[in-house]
């Protein structure tokens, strides 16, 4: 949702710079239209670019949270050989901060949960600079 919000602020700023001296109703409406196209484009800019590095910046206190360990998974990146590797986690205690779901893993913990497949794995998880859950490490 910050994301949206940074590509309307920044959408809205660049409008009223550009159509600062317009007064001709029908050319405000299409920089309008334009800026507010363009600021969507930049939505996933903001949202897997310059927010979590951000939030990344500050990092809180680091919690360790018990997880069962349900599958791990390979995925293949688009036009590449290349592949990430994700394990499917879920908490012991399910009102715990880290939630169920896909988590990207290293390659190394990858082989090494597949070959001593642990039934329960140990995730630290910290709060970012603005309030986001960050993954800093496995056990």
């Amino acid at each position: 949702m910050f994301g949206f919000g940074a590509s309307a602020l920044t959408s809205l700023i660049v409008w009223r710079f550009i159509t600062r001296r317009i007064e001709d109703m029908r050319v405000l409406k299409v920089a309008a239209a334009i800026c507010g196209v363009a600021g969507l484009m930049g939505w996933p800019v903001w949202t897997v670019g310059v927010l979590p590095s951000v939030n990344g910046f500050s990092v809180g206190s680091q919690e360790t949270v018990r997880m069962t360990l349900m599958r791990t998974d390979i995925t293949t990146i688009s036009r590449s050989r290349a592949v990430n590797h994700w394990a499917w986690l879920r908490p012991e205690i399910p009102t715990a901060r880290a939630k169920a779901g896909r988590y990207f893993i290293s390659e190394q913990t990858y082989q090494r949960w597949n070959d001593q497949r642990p039934s329960t794995v140990k995730v630290k998880i910290s709060e970012g600079l603005l309030g986001a859950q960050i993954v800093t490490g496995y056990e």
